[in-house]
């Protein structure tokens, strides 16, 4: 698993690079690497074949698990309490936007509906029906 962490620490690079916004708990909890987050030119021209390998298997099982993860600590919190997730989701989001529409790569079902239904987790909106939908998804899962 660790070299699909450094495939995600690079296409996290990439993405700052590119003006993504911080995601606390893709720096913190997931990548755990103090080194700095500077894509070299060799990463922005290799950037196919790394987003290749990163939804590929194994590796793609690290972004699934960035992702339900994420999503599922979100419930039964506050809307106030869960922007790191958000913010998590959104990198994810954007990421395997990329890999499908960029890259044509295939991504798995659950990351394909995510990737269609919320492709504006810039807009607070947006940010607010996906923490309604952990809520409900939570609520299905109790009942």
């Amino acid at each position: 698993m660790f070299i699909c962490k450094e495939k995600l620490h690079t296409i996290y690079s990439i993405y700052l690079l590119n003006g993504g916004s911080i995601a606390e708990n893709i720096e913190t909890e997931i990548l755990q690497n103090p080194k700095d987050f500077i894509a070299s030119v060799d990463d922005i021209r290799n950037e196919r074949e790394i987003y290749n390998d990163l939804f590929q298997t194994p590796c793609i099982s690290l972004i699934e698990s960035i992702f339900h993860l994420n999503f599922n600590s979100m419930s039964s919190k506050p809307y106030e309490q869960c922007k790191s997730f958000i913010d998590a989701l959104a990198f994810i989001q954007d990421i395997a936007a990329s890999a499908m529409w960029k890259f044509d790569l295939s991504i798995p079902g659950d990351l394909e509906a995510f990737v269609r239904d919320f492709d504006r987790l810039d807009v607070p909106e947006e940010r607010y029906r996906l923490y309604q939908l952990a809520q409900q998804d939570t609520h299905k899962k109790t009942t």
